[in-house]
């Protein structure tokens, strides 16, 4: 099997959009073996607070709906306290504190 990884940028590194095709194919772990771990984890590490900041906003949504703890967990696929657990900040915080407008059309 070939494959067109990695696609470099000027820098010689992965382009940044190409993480995120990989991580939706499975293909991180082919990455890592051109020897890019470094900028992969980076890359990594950047997704990840990206899904985290969706997740955030999604669950927002849900709890100002008046959607309960268990409503999010079953959502996530985990149970009501580890939903409470990871994100019950969200609560304390404003839509606009997560930069966010909940009155969107």
């Amino acid at each position: 099997m070939t494959t067109s990884w990695p696609r470099p940028d000027d820098q010689g590194t992965p382009a940044a959009t190409d993480i995120y095709t990989e991580v939706a194919r499975g293909g991180v772990l082919d990455m890592m073996t051109y020897g890019h771990r470094d900028s992969v984890l980076r890359d990594l590490a950047r997704l990840d607070n990206i899904v985290n900041g969706a997740r955030a906003v999604l669950v927002k949504e849900l709890r100002d709906q008046g959607r309960t703890w268990a409503d999010v967990g079953e959502r996530l696929g985990v149970s009501r306290q580890a939903a409470h657990q990871t994100w019950g900040w969200v609560d304390q915080v404003s839509a606009e504190d997560l930069g966010i407008s909940l009155n969107q059309a």
